[in-house]
């Protein structure tokens, strides 16, 4: 069974700007740097999980 298509993520370019901002800026706490990597990643059409497509 599959499980039902998630809708796009869409990020403004200032949601854009603060995560990647986040992301880089070496104080930024580590779950929040990864959290701002997801987030950029989902967006950019990445997957979230790690296990390979059925």
């Amino acid at each position: 069974m599959h499980a039902a298509a998630k809708p796009e993520l869409m990020l403004s370019q200032d949601e854009r700007a603060q995560l990647m901002r986040w992301a880089r800026r070496a104080k930024t706490a580590q779950y929040l740097a990864l959290r701002a990597r997801i987030v950029l990643a989902c967006a950019e059409g990445g997957r979230t999980s790690r296990s390979p497509p059925n």
